[in-house]
């Protein structure tokens, strides 16, 4: 059986405990997730110092969300722009080879 490493942490004055099970390979941990997390709320805190915290959760939840999508949409483009690319490439090396 795997065993699970918990760890505790505060965002946002809420207590939340982010599990990884061991050997488990994210690529991303825990801490830089948290970290990422606080930091965005730190930035609409600053910016908006009289939302209260579930609020600024909203307002970075939403952040999160229209990154991504961004992201999403961006790397979509680029995998159609590349097959794109490359089947252009196969077509002219099929011409020349039929030369």
């Amino acid at each position: 059986m795997e065993e699970e490493k918990t760890k505790e942490y505060d965002v946002l004055g809420y207590k939340v405990r982010l599990a990884q099970k061991a050997g488990e390979s994210v690529g991303v941990s825990a801490d830089e997730v948290v970290g990422f997390v606080r930091d965005q709320a730190e930035q609409i805190q600053r910016k908006n110092p009289n939302l209260d915290r579930g609020q600024v959760a909203i307002l970075v939840a939403l952040r999160m969300a229209s990154d991504k999508i961004a992201i999403d949409r961006e790397f979509k483009e680029s995998v159609h722009h590349f097959q794109a690319t490359t089947q252009g490439v196969l077509e002219e090396i099929d011409q020349i080879s039929a030369e």
